[in-house]
């Protein structure tokens, strides 16, 4: 689903608002969640908790067929389906789950062996889809993402905070039920605040990450991280109505959640290419759904442990557990403010390298007399030698400008051309921002970058509707559509 937002829902805000919508529809479908399946549990049992699932992605599947659009692909392009990758990667994420989760019934007993099968099956499916990517440029996991900051921290925390949140269900719904004898939907209702506040959340975070970014995805994790240990504080006490305690610490948890788990895609998908979109999207996934089974088995084990060492202390026990889970959710957390202090020395160090351009431009050297003169001259002699050649070295409206004030004349396409200028939104130039022209069919058609008054010229192959994708450092990328026309040029002004 992430990856079908990314790759049609192009424009940046409109993208953010359209995940935010996306992660609040999970949000609510997890307060519905754990509702059914408490009534699911009392009713007619457990197995229905799995047999439910089968009309709801029957009919996914029908509306999906008759609503999602189709991928545009042009004539006689080649666009493999990466059949060996997806069972290398389904083999490799298969062997290292399974003895996890079957450690939380007994540790010694579960086929730890096949995490030596996972490395392997892992190996192999670098190896294939590196062969892929020479052989037909369309494999299953381009690694070539990961050398992508945002994206690489991202992925990395999403991995982390599930493996922390999703952790949090499974010790609570045990204690609320074993623990403290609690009905399946009443410890269901015990748990809907952090629903709710997750649902609610997300749809602010989808509108409001444009604008706060990668702080917001920091104060979200703090405010989860704060939750849980109130709730661990909250059960230390021992209080007499269990669920009634904890609702405050799980509202503000889930409240946190929504400011992370949908801003951290969109932050972490930002720079990723278009036509690679649903490749990253899919890869962010998989990480987020190893985290969990991940968490759950850690925390479990912790859990578990500590309620046999005790011999049968719910209090101890889930208290172990939760801090067990904040330690995910503190490790996602040291990864944001990492990735955060990052872009911040990245600004400056950007700032550091302007700063003698614009004091030279705002505070230009007194020169001498002598100084003076050699100038007078030398322009002279130049206007001279010019005087023959101006139709061919006049500087023209498309001509490169360099900082000191000089033209370099370049060649004009004779094609399709695109011009602008790309500014921030006090109108001052932006020059080094990079822009890209990318075709229908995800493939790049052309690349420029601007110049020190922040214009920029881009000639794509032929005339057509592309997807413009504009990226400058410390800046909130641009994504839209363009038409180019045959004949004339097309102007568009960016502002980020």
């Amino acid at each position: 689903a992430t990856g079908r937002i990314t790759g049609f829902v192009v424009n940046g805000d409109e993208r953010n608002r359209a995940l935010g919508v996306w992660s609040a529809l999970g949000g609510g479908g997890a307060a519905l969640g754990v509702l059914l399946g408490g009534l699911l549990t009392a009713g007619p049992g457990w197995p229905w908790v799995f047999y439910v699932n089968v009309p709801i992605g029957v009919a996914a599947l029908i509306l999906g067929a008759r609503l999602l659009p189709r991928d545009a692909t042009g004539a006689g392009e080649r666009q493999p389906l990466d059949v060996v990758g997806a069972v290398l990667l389904g083999g490799a994420v298969v062997a290292l789950m399974y003895p996890l989760v079957l450690s939380e019934r007994d540790p010694a007993s579960a086929p730890w062996w096949l995490l030596a099968v996972a490395v392997v099956l892992l190996v192999v499916f670098v190896a294939w889809e590196r062969r892929a990517r020479r052989a037909h440029g369309h494999p299953l996991v381009d690694f070539a993402l990961l050398r992508t900051r945002s994206y690489a921290l991202g992925t990395s925390l999403g991995l982390l905070y599930f493996a922390g949140f999703t952790a949090i269900f499974f010790v609570v719904t045990l204690f609320l039920q074993t623990g403290r004898g609690y009905t399946p939907l009443e410890a269901g209702l015990s748990l809907t605040p952090f629903a709710l506040g997750s649902a609610v959340s997300s749809a602010a975070g989808g509108r409001l990450v444009s604008r706060l970014g990668k702080p917001m995805v920091v104060g979200g994790l703090v405010a989860v991280a704060l939750g849980l240990l109130a709730v661990d504080l909250v059960l230390r006490s021992d209080p007499g109505h269990v669920g009634w305690a904890i609702a405050g610490p799980l509202l503000l948890a889930g409240i946190g959640s929504g400011l992370v788990i949908a801003p951290n895609q969109t932050l972490a998908l930002e720079e990723v290419p278009a036509r690679q979109g649903g490749t990253a999207a899919g890869v962010l996934q998989t990480g987020q759904r190893v985290g969990s089974a991940i968490g759950i088995s850690a925390v479990g084990a912790v859990f578990f442990g500590q309620l046999t060492a005790t011999r049968g202390d719910w209090a101890t026990a889930i208290s172990r557990g939760l801090v067990g889970a904040v330690g995910f959710v503190v490790l996602a957390l040291v990864l944001g403010v990492a990735d955060l202090l990052l872009g911040r020395r990245s600004r400056r160090r950007r700032s550091v390298a302007q700063d003698p351009v614009d004091q030279a431009v705002a505070h230009p050297v007194d020169r001498g007399p002598v100084d003076q003169a050699v100038d007078h001259d030398a322009t002279a002699q130049v206007a001279a030698d010019q005087g023959a050649e101006d139709d061919r070295t006049t500087p023209r409206a498309d001509d490169a400008t360099r900082s000191d004030g000089h033209h370099i004349a370049t060649p004009i396409p004779s094609g399709p051309v695109l011009h602008g200028r790309v500014t921030d939104v006090g109108a001052a130039a932006l020059p080094g921002a990079t822009l890209t022209l990318v075709a229908r069919n995800g493939h790049e058609a052309a690349v420029a970058e601007t110049g020190a008054d922040g214009t920029f010229r881009l000639a794509p192959p032929s005339a057509g509707t592309f997807q413009l994708v504009v990226r400058a450092e410390a800046y909130q990328p641009d994504v839209g559509w363009v038409a180019v026309p045959a004949a004339g040029d097309a102007a568009r002004h960016v502002v980020l």
